[in-house]
């Protein structure tokens, strides 16, 4: 609904999780729960797309110059932090991060809005004990 008052618009068609808005107003970015990939949408409605197939929900955020988001971990443990650009449409990297983040569609992921700064949920220690117990009765 517009601040101003007025009927009610229908934005996303496929549903719409972790929706934000572009600093200047314009674009409406989302991703869904069920599948990968951050969308996009104008704000004041029309066709969406997919603009980053590969980001998980819980992990990007909104900064003035785009959107950042964590990469896919590779097999050295590392994970990039990505910068993508929706002027130019290319990502790059602006940041290294070594340990176990696991979204599980939870925000573990946010940026300054100057994009001074970041901040994740790291698991540093997982343990699991196993037992085995016999001749119970």
């Amino acid at each position: 609904m517009p601040s101003a008052g007025g009927d009610s618009v229908q934005i996303t068609r496929t549903g719409g999780h972790e929706t934000r808005e572009s600093m200047d107003g314009l674009t409406l970015y989302f991703v869904a729960l069920t599948a990968l990939g951050l969308k996009s949408v104008p704000v004041g409605g029309g066709e969406e797309k997919v603009v980053l197939p590969d980001v998980r929900a819980g992990t990007w955020d909104i900064t003035r110059e785009g959107v950042v988001y964590l990469g896919d971990e590779n097999q050295a443990g590392v994970r990039p932090i990505m910068l993508w650009n929706p002027a130019t449409g290319r990502a790059k990297q602006v940041l290294e991060v070594r340990g176990q983040i696991n979204s599980n569609g939870r925000r573990v992921f946010a940026a300054a809005e100057d994009g001074s700064g970041y901040l994740w949920a790291q698991r540093e220690l997982s343990e699991v004990d196993l037992y085995m117990i016999e001749n119970i009765r």
